[in-house]
């Protein structure tokens, strides 16, 4: 959606991530979690963009900043 910035932000803590977005970067939303297998091998970190190529709306996403920092815990 164009004139909105809204956020995004994962964190994770041992096997468990979580998702969350704002509109203002303030107020957080949960919106999924993820578990990680334990045997997995993380070798990266990285952001990509999906759509539905079967729609012709042509949504796109621009990611201007991306931090990646050691946490003291979950946002409430």
């Amino acid at each position: 959606m164009l004139g909105l910035d809204p956020h995004q932000r994962l964190e994770r803590r041992g096997e468990m991530v979580r998702a969350f977005y704002s509109h203002e970067g303030i107020t957080w939303t949960e919106i999924g979690t993820h578990w990680i297998p334990p045997d997995f091998q993380v070798n990266g970190v990285g952001l990509t963009n999906s759509q539905n190529f079967y729609s012709a709306s042509g949504n796109s996403a621009y990611f201007d900043y991306f931090e990646l920092t050691e946490g003291w815990g979950f946002l409430p």
